[in-house]
């Protein structure tokens, strides 16, 4: 007589189907998958992928934020040099002990000239030794309060940057205590 309890392997194929589908579509809900309760101290930021269709996304001063957020949070961000030269691969990323962070913005909605507020839908993930440590779907608004309306648009855009890279390095797990 056949057993009708599900196969071990069924389940991850399942498991594995459903987060392809949710990587494929940039409108699929929200989640946060955490495979590790810290990440690596060191961690390589690679360049911010643009993968929205048409609009500006001001990728390098978003990367720029993420080093800043980074360093707030306890990390020891790798130089923007050392990460551009290394040959990562960005579908298994891995460099020696360093967490590999990858950020693709899937879609960006700003408030244009007034740079009032941004809203964008992002996917970013942790590796560490090749493995994901950290993988998040997830949509973020930041709008211009009271203090940064007297700044310039460039200056304020950057401020909403860092709230938003903020935000996402508050997702991820913290580094190992000193």
């Amino acid at each position: 007589m056949k057993s009708l309890r599900p196969k071990p392997h069924l389940g991850i194929i399942l498991s594995l189907g459903l987060l392809f589908t949710a990587c494929a579509s940039p409108y699929a809900k929200n989640r946060t998958l955490l495979a590790s309760q810290v990440a690596p101290p060191e961690i390589a930021i690679l360049e911010v992928e643009d993968r929205t269709t048409g609009n500006w996304v001001p990728a390098d001063a978003l990367r720029s934020a993420l080093v800043s957020a980074a360093l707030d949070r306890g990390f020891t961000p790798l130089s923007r040099q050392f990460v551009d030269q290394a040959e990562i691969d960005p579908d298994v990323p891995a460099l020696d002990q360093a967490g590999v962070l990858r950020l693709r913005i899937l879609s960006w909605v700003d408030g244009a000239e007034q740079a009032s507020s941004v809203h964008l839908r992002y996917h970013l993930t942790l590796h560490g030794e090749g493995m994901v440590i950290a993988d998040i779907l997830e949509s973020a608004t930041v709008a211009a309060d009271a203090s940064l309306l007297s700044l310039d648009q460039e200056a304020r855009l950057e401020r909403m940057l860092g709230q938003l890279a903020i935000q996402m390095m508050a997702k991820l797990p913290p580094p190992p205590s000193l």
